[in-house]
């Protein structure tokens, strides 16, 4: 065994940043993640770049790391928001509004947590989106055969393509 080296390494921060980076694409590759940084405290003690490629290697028996179909929701129950409430609620000088939510599905296929990231500007069709979100189910992301809480964000582009005139 060889001493720990506490010197600053800047190409082995560099890997382990991009190795960090390409994995935490998305919440759900949390023990992958882990596993990661596990390894940037070995990144920090090694002398030459084999022993980077060595500390990258997974341990044997250690599952693949998470693809992008695990990654996906797969919508179950999905429905549109209320488009009554949206049409009353409608401001008359615009003809486009952008609402994104940021939301978790459960172990269960739930949705929850949801928050506004970005209004639209009108309350009624913020409220609209969020109940509409609050009825969705998944199928829940499977990670290495267990399913795992996930977290999601989605933009509602709402558009009135010919407006008609208000009575």
């Amino acid at each position: 065994m060889h001493a720990l080296r506490r010197s600053p390494a800047p190409l082995d921060r560099g890997v382990a940043a991009i190795v960090l980076a390409a994995c935490v694409f998305a919440s759900a590759c949390a023990p992958r993640v882990l596993h990661i940084q596990r390894h940037i405290e070995v990144f920090e003690s090694v002398p030459d770049g084999d022993a980077i490629r060595a500390a990258l290697a997974p341990p044997e028996g250690t599952p693949p790391p998470c693809d992008a179909d695990e990654l996906r929701s797969q919508w179950v129950y999905a429905p549109d928001p209320d488009y009554a409430v949206i049409a009353r609620a409608w401001p008359r000088r615009t003809s486009e509004l952008t609402t994104t939510v940021s939301y978790c599905i459960t172990e269960r296929g739930k949705t929850d947590a949801i928050e506004l990231v970005q209004r639209s500007g009108v309350t009624a069709i913020d409220d609209a989106v969020m109940r509409s979100i609050a009825t969705w189910r998944a199928k829940p992301h499977i990670i290495f055969r267990r399913p795992v809480r996930a977290c999601e964000t989605s933009s509602f582009e709402i558009r009135i393509i010919n407006p008609g005139r208000r009575r």
